[in-house]
Protein backbone atom coordinates (compact mmCIF):
# COMPACT_ATOMS: atom_id res chain seq x y z
CA UNK A 1 0.00 0.00 0.00
CA UNK A 2 1.41 3.38 -1.06
CA UNK A 3 0.59 6.36 1.15
CA UNK A 4 3.03 8.99 -0.11
CA UNK A 5 1.62 12.26 -1.42
CA UNK A 6 2.48 12.84 -5.08
CA UNK A 7 1.68 16.54 -4.88
CA UNK A 8 -0.86 19.18 -3.94
CA UNK A 9 -3.77 20.51 -5.98
CA UNK A 10 -3.12 24.18 -6.66
CA UNK A 11 -4.55 27.01 -8.74
CA UNK A 12 -1.61 26.65 -11.14
CA UNK A 13 -2.63 23.05 -11.82
CA UNK A 14 -6.30 23.97 -12.31
CA UNK A 15 -5.32 26.62 -14.87
CA UNK A 16 -3.73 23.88 -16.97
CA UNK A 17 -6.97 21.87 -16.95
CA UNK A 18 -9.68 24.53 -17.32
CA UNK A 19 -9.08 26.82 -20.28
CA UNK A 20 -11.11 29.60 -21.91
CA UNK A 21 -13.76 28.17 -24.20
CA UNK A 22 -13.65 28.53 -27.99
CA UNK A 23 -16.01 31.22 -29.23
CA UNK A 24 -17.86 28.81 -31.53
CA UNK A 25 -18.66 26.32 -28.75
CA UNK A 26 -22.28 25.15 -28.37
CA UNK A 27 -24.11 23.15 -25.72
CA UNK A 28 -23.43 19.87 -27.49
CA UNK A 29 -19.72 20.46 -26.95
CA UNK A 30 -20.09 21.01 -23.20
CA UNK A 31 -21.21 17.57 -22.10
CA UNK A 32 -24.55 15.87 -21.52
CA UNK A 33 -24.70 14.47 -17.99
CA UNK A 34 -27.18 12.42 -16.00
CA UNK A 35 -27.66 12.84 -12.26
CA UNK A 36 -29.51 9.98 -10.54
CA UNK A 37 -30.39 11.43 -7.18
CA UNK A 38 -33.11 12.20 -4.69
CA UNK A 39 -35.97 10.30 -3.11
CA UNK A 40 -38.96 11.21 -0.95
CA UNK A 41 -37.79 13.97 1.38
CA UNK A 42 -34.39 14.23 -0.32
CA UNK A 43 -35.18 16.52 -3.25
CA UNK A 44 -32.43 18.88 -2.13
CA UNK A 45 -29.72 16.32 -2.85
CA UNK A 46 -30.86 16.10 -6.47
CA UNK A 47 -31.04 19.89 -6.81
CA UNK A 48 -27.59 20.49 -5.31
CA UNK A 49 -25.89 17.88 -7.52
CA UNK A 50 -27.72 18.91 -10.69
CA UNK A 51 -27.31 22.61 -9.96
CA UNK A 52 -23.57 22.09 -9.51
CA UNK A 53 -23.40 20.40 -12.93
CA UNK A 54 -25.15 23.39 -14.48
CA UNK A 55 -22.96 25.93 -12.68
CA UNK A 56 -19.77 24.07 -13.63
CA UNK A 57 -20.56 24.34 -17.32
CA UNK A 58 -22.44 21.25 -18.51
CA UNK A 59 -24.34 21.76 -21.74
CA UNK A 60 -27.33 19.59 -20.78
CA UNK A 61 -28.19 18.19 -17.36
CA UNK A 62 -30.72 15.39 -16.93
CA UNK A 63 -32.01 14.65 -13.43
CA UNK A 64 -33.42 11.20 -12.80
CA UNK A 65 -35.52 11.54 -9.65
CA UNK A 66 -39.03 10.52 -8.51
CA UNK A 67 -41.77 12.36 -10.37
CA UNK A 68 -42.94 13.92 -7.11
CA UNK A 69 -39.66 15.87 -7.07
CA UNK A 70 -40.02 17.31 -10.57
CA UNK A 71 -41.83 20.53 -9.63
CA UNK A 72 -39.25 21.40 -6.97
CA UNK A 73 -36.29 20.68 -9.25
CA UNK A 74 -37.81 22.61 -12.14
CA UNK A 75 -38.48 25.57 -9.86
CA UNK A 76 -34.98 25.65 -8.38
CA UNK A 77 -33.14 24.67 -11.58
CA UNK A 78 -35.40 25.24 -14.60
CA UNK A 79 -32.45 24.62 -16.94
CA UNK A 80 -32.33 20.95 -15.88
CA UNK A 81 -34.36 18.23 -17.61
CA UNK A 82 -36.27 15.94 -15.24
CA UNK A 83 -36.76 12.33 -16.32
CA UNK A 84 -37.97 9.14 -14.70
CA UNK A 85 -35.90 5.97 -14.41
CA UNK A 86 -37.38 4.15 -17.43
CA UNK A 87 -36.39 7.00 -19.74
CA UNK A 88 -32.93 7.27 -18.20
CA UNK A 89 -32.38 3.54 -18.62
CA UNK A 90 -33.55 3.65 -22.24
CA UNK A 91 -30.84 6.17 -23.07
CA UNK A 92 -28.27 4.32 -20.99
CA UNK A 93 -28.87 0.96 -22.65
CA UNK A 94 -28.72 1.88 -26.35
CA UNK A 95 -26.44 -0.36 -28.39
CA UNK A 96 -22.99 0.62 -29.58
CA UNK A 97 -21.77 -1.42 -32.53
CA UNK A 98 -18.20 -1.58 -31.25
CA UNK A 99 -18.68 -2.19 -27.55
CA UNK A 100 -22.28 -3.18 -26.97
CA UNK A 101 -22.54 -0.16 -24.67
CA UNK A 102 -24.02 3.27 -25.14
CA UNK A 103 -21.80 6.30 -24.69
CA UNK A 104 -23.49 9.05 -26.67
CA UNK A 105 -26.60 9.56 -24.55
CA UNK A 106 -24.65 10.78 -21.52
CA UNK A 107 -21.03 11.86 -21.35
CA UNK A 108 -20.92 11.23 -17.58
CA UNK A 109 -23.30 9.93 -14.92
CA UNK A 110 -23.60 10.55 -11.19
CA UNK A 111 -25.41 8.14 -8.88
CA UNK A 112 -26.17 8.26 -5.21
CA UNK A 113 -27.07 11.57 -3.53
CA UNK A 114 -30.24 11.01 -1.55
CA UNK A 115 -31.41 7.90 -3.45
CA UNK A 116 -31.76 5.74 -0.33
CA UNK A 117 -30.48 2.21 0.18
CA UNK A 118 -33.64 0.19 -0.57
CA UNK A 119 -34.04 -2.59 -3.12
CA UNK A 120 -35.16 -0.21 -5.87
CA UNK A 121 -31.97 1.84 -5.61
CA UNK A 122 -29.88 -1.33 -5.50
CA UNK A 123 -31.53 -2.66 -8.68
CA UNK A 124 -30.98 0.65 -10.43
CA UNK A 125 -27.30 0.78 -9.51
CA UNK A 126 -26.80 -2.75 -10.81
CA UNK A 127 -28.58 -1.86 -14.05
CA UNK A 128 -26.43 1.26 -14.40
CA UNK A 129 -23.20 -0.70 -13.94
CA UNK A 130 -24.35 -3.29 -16.49
CA UNK A 131 -25.56 -0.91 -19.20
CA UNK A 132 -23.30 2.15 -19.05
CA UNK A 133 -19.59 2.30 -19.69
CA UNK A 134 -18.67 5.96 -19.49
CA UNK A 135 -17.35 8.11 -16.62
CA UNK A 136 -19.33 7.38 -13.47
CA UNK A 137 -19.30 9.26 -10.15
CA UNK A 138 -20.56 7.29 -7.13
CA UNK A 139 -21.44 9.09 -3.92
CA UNK A 140 -23.48 8.88 -0.71
CA UNK A 141 -26.13 6.13 -0.80
CA UNK A 142 -24.48 4.67 -3.90
CA UNK A 143 -21.40 3.97 -1.80
CA UNK A 144 -23.45 2.55 1.07
CA UNK A 145 -25.19 0.18 -1.34
CA UNK A 146 -21.82 -1.06 -2.60
CA UNK A 147 -20.48 -1.48 0.92
CA UNK A 148 -23.31 -3.88 1.77
CA UNK A 149 -23.43 -5.99 -1.41
CA UNK A 150 -20.68 -8.31 -2.64
CA UNK A 151 -22.15 -8.48 -6.15
CA UNK A 152 -22.03 -4.69 -6.45
CA UNK A 153 -18.44 -4.68 -5.23
CA UNK A 154 -17.45 -7.07 -8.00
CA UNK A 155 -19.41 -5.10 -10.60
CA UNK A 156 -17.51 -1.96 -9.64
CA UNK A 157 -14.18 -3.78 -9.95
CA UNK A 158 -15.08 -5.12 -13.39
CA UNK A 159 -16.68 -1.93 -14.73
CA UNK A 160 -15.26 -1.26 -18.21
CA UNK A 161 -15.14 2.53 -17.81
CA UNK A 162 -13.73 4.87 -15.21
CA UNK A 163 -15.30 5.42 -11.81
CA UNK A 164 -14.84 8.13 -9.19
CA UNK A 165 -15.86 7.29 -5.62
CA UNK A 166 -16.34 10.25 -3.28
CA UNK A 167 -16.60 8.90 0.29
CA UNK A 168 -16.22 10.72 3.56
CA UNK A 169 -14.34 8.82 6.26
CA UNK A 170 -17.38 6.95 7.57
CA UNK A 171 -18.31 5.72 4.10
CA UNK A 172 -14.69 4.72 3.47
CA UNK A 173 -14.70 2.61 6.64
CA UNK A 174 -17.82 0.79 5.45
CA UNK A 175 -16.43 0.27 1.94
CA UNK A 176 -13.26 -1.22 3.39
CA UNK A 177 -15.18 -3.30 5.94
CA UNK A 178 -12.90 -2.30 8.77
CA UNK A 179 -13.67 -1.29 12.31
CA UNK A 180 -13.60 2.45 12.88
CA UNK A 181 -10.48 3.19 14.87
CA UNK A 182 -11.43 6.65 16.08
CA UNK A 183 -8.29 8.25 14.64
CA UNK A 184 -9.53 8.65 11.06
CA UNK A 185 -8.69 12.36 11.13
CA UNK A 186 -5.00 11.51 11.41
CA UNK A 187 -3.15 12.28 8.19
CA UNK A 188 -1.51 8.87 7.84
CA UNK A 189 -4.79 7.04 8.52
CA UNK A 190 -6.59 9.01 5.83
CA UNK A 191 -3.81 8.35 3.34
CA UNK A 192 -3.95 4.63 4.08
CA UNK A 193 -7.71 4.56 3.58
CA UNK A 194 -7.50 6.42 0.25
CA UNK A 195 -4.72 4.15 -0.99
CA UNK A 196 -6.48 0.97 0.09
CA UNK A 197 -9.76 2.05 -1.51
CA UNK A 198 -8.01 2.71 -4.82
CA UNK A 199 -6.27 -0.65 -4.62
CA UNK A 200 -9.39 -2.56 -3.56
CA UNK A 201 -11.83 -1.17 -6.11
CA UNK A 202 -9.60 0.05 -8.95
CA UNK A 203 -11.24 3.48 -9.03
CA UNK A 204 -10.28 7.11 -8.54
CA UNK A 205 -10.93 7.93 -4.88
CA UNK A 206 -11.90 11.32 -3.48
CA UNK A 207 -11.62 11.00 0.30
CA UNK A 208 -13.43 14.07 1.57
CA UNK A 209 -12.40 16.07 4.62
CA UNK A 210 -9.86 18.66 5.65
CA UNK A 211 -7.22 18.44 2.93
CA UNK A 212 -9.35 16.23 0.66
CA UNK A 213 -7.29 13.45 -0.91
CA UNK A 214 -7.54 12.27 -4.52
CA UNK A 215 -6.00 8.86 -5.19
CA UNK A 216 -5.90 7.24 -8.61
CA UNK A 217 -3.77 6.26 -11.58
CA UNK A 218 -1.91 8.43 -14.06
CA UNK A 219 0.05 7.23 -17.06
CA UNK A 220 3.70 8.20 -17.32
CA UNK A 221 5.74 6.98 -20.31
CA UNK A 222 2.93 4.57 -21.13
CA UNK A 223 2.95 3.02 -17.65
CA UNK A 224 0.10 3.61 -15.15
CA UNK A 225 1.32 4.68 -11.72
CA UNK A 226 -0.42 5.31 -8.42
CA UNK A 227 -0.81 8.97 -7.44
CA UNK A 228 -2.24 10.75 -4.43
CA UNK A 229 -2.86 14.48 -4.25
CA UNK A 230 -3.95 16.70 -1.37
CA UNK A 231 -6.27 19.65 -1.93
CA UNK A 232 -5.31 23.16 -0.83
CA UNK A 233 -8.73 24.87 -0.72
CA UNK A 234 -11.73 24.59 1.60
CA UNK A 235 -12.64 25.44 5.19
CA UNK A 236 -14.62 24.08 8.18
CA UNK A 237 -17.75 25.92 7.09
CA UNK A 238 -18.11 23.31 4.34
CA UNK A 239 -18.89 20.64 6.94
CA UNK A 240 -22.59 20.97 6.19
CA UNK A 241 -25.29 18.70 4.77
CA UNK A 242 -25.32 18.76 0.98
CA UNK A 243 -21.76 19.96 0.49
CA UNK A 244 -20.78 16.55 -0.89
CA UNK A 245 -23.72 16.60 -3.30
CA UNK A 246 -22.34 19.82 -4.78
CA UNK A 247 -18.91 18.20 -5.16
CA UNK A 248 -20.46 15.23 -6.94
CA UNK A 249 -22.05 17.58 -9.46
CA UNK A 250 -18.82 19.51 -10.05
CA UNK A 251 -16.77 16.36 -10.74
CA UNK A 252 -19.50 14.85 -12.95
CA UNK A 253 -19.73 18.04 -15.00
CA UNK A 254 -15.97 18.21 -15.56
CA UNK A 255 -15.80 14.52 -16.54
CA UNK A 256 -18.72 15.05 -18.91
CA UNK A 257 -16.79 17.88 -20.58
CA UNK A 258 -14.09 15.40 -21.55
CA UNK A 259 -11.59 15.95 -18.75
CA UNK A 260 -9.95 12.63 -17.71
CA UNK A 261 -11.54 11.40 -14.49
CA UNK A 262 -8.51 11.77 -12.21
CA UNK A 263 -8.01 15.32 -13.48
CA UNK A 264 -11.75 15.97 -13.13
CA UNK A 265 -11.60 14.77 -9.53
CA UNK A 266 -8.53 16.87 -8.68
CA UNK A 267 -9.88 19.97 -10.40
CA UNK A 268 -13.34 19.42 -8.94
CA UNK A 269 -12.21 19.32 -5.32
CA UNK A 270 -10.15 22.50 -5.79
CA UNK A 271 -13.02 24.42 -7.44
CA UNK A 272 -15.47 23.15 -4.81
CA UNK A 273 -13.12 24.21 -2.02
CA UNK A 274 -12.52 27.58 -3.64
CA UNK A 275 -16.29 28.17 -3.86
CA UNK A 276 -16.51 27.28 -0.18
CA UNK A 277 -13.77 29.76 0.65
CA UNK A 278 -15.60 32.50 -1.24
CA UNK A 279 -18.81 31.65 0.62
CA UNK A 280 -16.99 31.77 3.96
CA UNK A 281 -15.46 35.14 3.09
CA UNK A 282 -18.94 36.57 2.51
CA UNK A 283 -20.94 34.78 5.19
CA UNK A 284 -18.55 33.33 7.73
CA UNK A 285 -17.93 29.65 8.43
CA UNK A 286 -20.78 29.22 10.93
CA UNK A 287 -23.68 30.43 8.80
CA UNK A 288 -22.84 29.10 5.34
CA UNK A 289 -24.75 26.16 3.86
CA UNK A 290 -24.29 23.91 0.82
CA UNK A 291 -26.43 26.17 -1.34
CA UNK A 292 -23.95 28.98 -0.71
CA UNK A 293 -21.15 26.81 -2.10
CA UNK A 294 -23.28 26.11 -5.17
CA UNK A 295 -23.96 29.81 -5.68
CA UNK A 296 -20.24 30.62 -5.51
CA UNK A 297 -19.21 28.12 -8.20
CA UNK A 298 -19.42 30.69 -11.04
CA UNK A 299 -17.12 33.05 -9.13
CA UNK A 300 -14.69 30.21 -8.40
CA UNK A 301 -14.57 29.31 -12.11
CA UNK A 302 -14.59 32.84 -13.53
CA UNK A 303 -10.80 33.44 -13.55
CA UNK A 304 -10.22 30.29 -15.64
CA UNK A 305 -12.52 31.38 -18.45
CA UNK A 306 -11.04 34.83 -18.88
CA UNK A 307 -9.11 35.50 -22.07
Amino acid sequence: MITNITGTITEEYVRRVIRPRPRDMHKGDCGHVLVIAGSAGMTGAAWLAAGACLRTGSGLVYVCTPKANFSVIQTLAPEAICIEWDEALRLLSGDNTNTGRHFSGYDAVAFGPGVGTGMQSKRRLKALLMTYGGPLVLDADGLNLIAGDDELKEMVRSYPGEIVMTPHAGEAVRLLQIRETGDWKETETRRRMASYLEETYGVTVVLKGAGTLVAGRETEDGVPRFVMYENTTGNPGMAAAGSGDVLTGVITSLAGQGIPVTDAAKTGVWIHGRAGDLAAADLGEYGMIAGDILRKLPAALKPFGER
